[in-house]
């Protein structure tokens, strides 16, 4: 289905589009590398210095 980004609910779809694309963009390949290797991702070391529901992401 294609979003009319014209539209606000179009708008709104597109945002959860790229909000989920954002929130899913490391590969499990590249999540299994690092853990591999001893390291935690991105993502993962935010969320273990921060309180959770403190950290607000943009893109």
């Amino acid at each position: 289905m294609k979003i009319d980004i014209h539209t606000t609910a179009g708008k709104i779809a597109d945002l959860g589009r790229r909000i989920d694309e954002a929130v899913n963009a490391a590969s499990p390949s590249a999540i299994e590398k690092q853990h591999a290797t001893g390291k935690m991702t991105a993502r993962e070391r935010i969320l273990r210095l921060l309180d959770e529901d403190s950290f607000t992401e943009l893109d």
